[in-house]
């Protein structure tokens, strides 16, 4: 009898987390006066609606949307300080995000210069570029055509810790209005009815945006404007959509489990009395009898609900987000499993992920979803992974461990790893935790690390209001865990959520040690700060907007500065005029006019009259075609200034460099681009052709050098500047040290007809360390045409032969000893090859004459042989 009374009393005590919904308000609410609570409730609803409209309009992922939400969550903030009640106890969480946002202030604060030069990272980069200026073979060399007086001196780098200080402020204003929405929901969601309205909120937002995003990937209803390619829900990247949908999927999941505590508290449990299972089998058997038994329709709503946004997650082809999402439903399983009362909703939960499964098999998208999903598997064993490359540059870069670069977007920090024609806003490390670290420096680390310890605290501090547990927990798993490979948390449709939910759930915890508390001198200091974010980076954010409609309208992508956007606008206009004006000759093509309308192609030809006539009598004849150009030259000049390591800038600087810059600025410029475009071997090829057609030979050759150096590919374009500006011994020095890559490149100018400068590179080449090298049979065949080219038969025959021997489906190789063989008199080995090639390809005409010529070259010998 002790003992059933034991285990009775056992689930009676688990049964106690649930808490019964309170029956009335509090006695200090009861007593608000009637304009105060008009306020609050004014403030909780313009939360609610913020909450509401931030994943729409593309997930807000515009920095317009960025503004308002921004003034709308400072808006929020004023109107709880007015009127919600006083927070007696502060929060880690606030201070470290208050850290945060103080450290991201003095990064864009101007120092003194001794200071700067120690902090910066950005000083230690430009102490690079004065090195390299002088250490780069430049000169002057140009003609008089387009000559001016300079007017750009030396361009000074910001005295500033962060290297793009506007784009920091921009973040920092981002950064401030999720803590703006972190505070406000503290002070108003003070009341078990708004948090049911929350909940409610963004249960309905994430099912609205579910169901119109999986119509949208069906093609039922049209793509929204601007978009090319169907994602799911209004994200347009798939990789923040299953983000919010586990906010939603948490929200779901807590209203269900608070339907169910409302519904319990209603019924008495005085003779409810259940005996435990003795087996598993029965355990798991009665958890099922028991939900089945409480299922009613808001219950059958909510699990349907958390079936649609399962769906949307599938659906929306996310491997990082479909697998975050699976991790934070099996924490969540494991969690409600070890409770005697919810673990039939723990199996409820699984149930739902089985379900979803069914209906994306069922509305037709599951051999999609499979196809993505199962790309997973290649990408992990792909080492050449694209992403795992970035990470290692953020990290070898050590100017920016201490003190960080202030760059959230790493758009211009991370230097190796900024690829061709990827300029927008989501230009990141795909790391959340590696990007704060670049960010702010390894001051951020142990922040993080400090916010992560503290929500856990706050997790288990939080049982007497098991609802916000649940509502939190979920997304709080998915995000942390998608933010490894996925970053998109600064979306205002993702940050502005967990907000509301961290600060609601921060409301509700327990009594904090002391030590946890926040002074209120310290609650205004965080408050003062984000008024100050806001002020500082609501500039630079209009600029961004600006800048992002005149992007928009040409190529759809997204830039950051509206005065360089202008300028680069004003360049493709340049580009036009010279398209449109230059009196072309009739055999120039289309695509050959467009090129030679670039600027950064006709202005060094310009400066040779001999080599497109067109464009000389253009210059001379145009005069006004150039004032596009000189109208770029300031602009580009000011974005490196407010943002030094934008090659974009200096690429445009030099396209539009009309001698606007003084000797030693030029020369500066030039080492700026030699070292920001390490990992664009395109651009240092284009940059190399400008120079090499302006008659700087030297710095020209060391753009090529480098640029082939790291895409061996490349060579076959530097063979088109043989011989118009290069010359066969100059074009050797351009390619790798690798023998067969020169070989290569000089069998091309054969094929092109160039068979004198072929020669000469061939004769040039080390045929030894060719020989060294040689490992595959194609190696051995390239060595052997070498040879071949040297008149060494002995060393080609050998070769032949030896890649004969690893290849012996190949009956050329057998043809090509032979001939080889042939030339040092080893006939009876030169037939013996012959006919082994004659076997494989009896048809031959080649083999065949081969085949004559050795028996004529055996008959002669052997009348030689003969005595008179």
């Amino acid at each position: 009898m002790s003992e059933k009374r034991r285990k009775v009393g056992a689930g009676k005590s688990a049964r106690s987390e649930f808490v019964r919904p309170r029956k009335k308000k509090p006695q200090t609410e009861q007593q608000v006066p009637a304009p105060i609570e008009l306020g609050r409730n004014v403030a909780r609803t313009l939360l609610l609606t913020l909450v509401a409209a931030s994943p729409w309009y593309y997930g807000s992922a515009t920095w317009g949307a960025q503004i308002l939400c921004t003034l709308a969550a400072v808006l929020i903030l004023i109107l709880a300080i007015l009127f919600a009640p006083k927070v007696g106890r502060g929060n880690v969480l606030y201070r470290g995000l208050t850290i945060l946002i103080l450290f991201g202030l003095i990064q864009t604060l101007p120092l003194p210069t001794s200071i700067w030069n120690w902090l910066s990272p950005n000083a230690r980069i430009e102490a690079k570029i004065d090195a390299l200026a002088e250490e780069l073979p430049f000169s002057a060399i140009s003609s008089p055509l387009l000559d001016t007086e300079p007017t750009i001196e030396r361009i000074a780098s910001p005295s500033t810790i962060s290297i793009a200080p506007k784009q920091t402020q921009a973040t920092l204003a981002v950064f401030a209005s999720a803590l703006a929405i972190l505070w406000s929901s503290v002070m108003l969601m003070n009341s078990q009815k708004w948090q049911i309205r929350l909940l409610l909120v963004l249960s309905v937002s994430g099912v609205a945006n579910a169901i119109y995003g999986i119509l949208q990937t069906l093609s039922v209803i049209p793509l929204m404007p601007g978009v090319e390619v169907a994602q799911i829900s209004t994200f347009v990247n798939r990789n923040s959509a299953p983000q919010f949908f586990s906010i939603a999927v948490g929200s779901c999941f807590a209203l269900l489990i608070w339907w169910i505590q409302s519904k319990e508290s209603t019924v008495s449990r005085k003779f409810d009395v259940r005996y435990p299972a003795q087996n598993i089998i029965a355990r798991f058997r009665r958890r099922l009898e028991t939900l089945a038994s409480e299922l009613d329709v808001r219950s059958v709503i909510s699990l349907l609900a958390i079936v649609l946004l399962f769906t949307a997650v599938l659906a929306s082809t996310s491997r990082g987000g479909v697998l975050a999402c699976g991790l934070a439903c099996l924490i969540m399983t494991v969690r409600l499993l070890g409770d005697f009362r919810s673990g039939k909703i723990g199996l409820a939960l699984l149930g739902c992920g089985v379900l979803a499964i069914l209906t994306l098999s069922a509305i037709g998208l599951r051999s999609s979803t499979g196809r993505r999903l199962s790309t997973l598997n290649e990408e992990l064993h792909q080492f050449s992974n694209v992403r795992f490359d970035l990470w290692q540059s953020i990290l070898s870069h050590s100017e920016f461990w201490l003190t960080g670069s202030g760059h959230g977007t790493f758009h211009f920090a991370v230097l190796t790893c900024d690829f061709p024609f990827r300029t927008g806003w989501f230009m990141h490390a795909e790391n959340l935790y590696v990007e704060a670290m670049t960010t702010f420096g390894l001051v951020s680390l142990f922040v993080f690390a400090g916010l992560l310890g503290f929500l856990y605290c706050q997790m288990h501090q939080t049982n007497d209001r098991h609802v916000m547990h649940i509502a939190a927990l979920f997304p709080i798993c998915a995000i942390a865990a998608q933010s490894m490979v996925d970053f998109s948390l600064i979306l205002p449709g993702l940050f502005i959520p967990i907000a509301a939910l961290v600060g609601t759930l921060e409301h509700e915890a327990k009594d904090l040690p002391k030590w946890y508390v926040l002074p209120e001198w310290e609650k205004w200091l965080s408050i003062s700060l984000i008024g100050a974010a806001v002020c500082i980076g609501i500039g630079p954010m209009h600029d961004f907007v600006l800048a992002e409609q005149l992007a928009r309208q040409q190529d759809n992508t997204i830039t950051y500065d509206s005065e360089f956007e202008v300028a680069r606008q004003e360049q493709l206009r340049f580009g036009q005029y010279v398209f449109q004006s230059a009196p072309w000759p009739e055999e120039f093509e289309e695509g050959q006019r467009l090129t030679l309308s670039r600027p950064d192609v006709c202005l060094p030809l310009m400066r040779h009259e001999a080599a497109v006539p067109a464009l000389v009598q253009l210059a001379n004849a145009g005069p006004e075609a150039f004032e596009y150009l000189r109208e770029t030259a300031e602009p580009m000049s000011k974005t490196i200034e407010q943002s030094p390591l934008d090659w974009r800038a200096s690429w445009g600087l030099l396209r539009a460099d009309l001698h606007f810059l003084s000797q030693s600025e030029r020369g500066r410029n030039l080492a700026r681009l030699y070292l920001l475009s390490s990992h664009k071997p395109e651009l240092l090829c284009d940059v190399g052709n400008h120079l090499l057609w302006s008659g700087e030979k030297g710095i020209g050759k060391r753009f090529w050098q480098k640029a082939v150096r790291k895409e061996p590919r490349l060579a076959q374009k530097a063979i088109q500047l043989v011989p118009l500006v290069l010359e066969s011994e100059e074009l050797i020095s351009l390619l790798p040290e690798s023998p067969f890559v020169r070989i290569n490149a000089a069998f091309s100018l054969q094929k092109k007809g160039l068979s004198e400068n072929a020669d000469t590179m061939l004769r040039l080449i080390d045929l030894k360390s060719a020989l060294l090298q040689s490992r595959s049979p194609q190696q051995w065949q390239v060595t052997g045409r070498l040879a071949e080219a040297q008149q060494d038969w002995e060393i080609a025959a050998d070769c032949f032969l030896t890649a004969a021997g690893l290849d012996a489906t190949n009956a050329n190789l057998r043809w090509r000893a032979s001939k080889a063989l042939l030339r040092v008199n080893r006939f009876t080995e030169a037939m013996r090859e012959i006919n082994r090639a004659l076997r494989k390809s009896p048809g031959s005409a080649a083999y065949t004459r081969t085949k004559e010529a050795i028996h004529a070259a055996m008959a002669k010998a052997e009348g030689l042989s003969k005595p008179l």
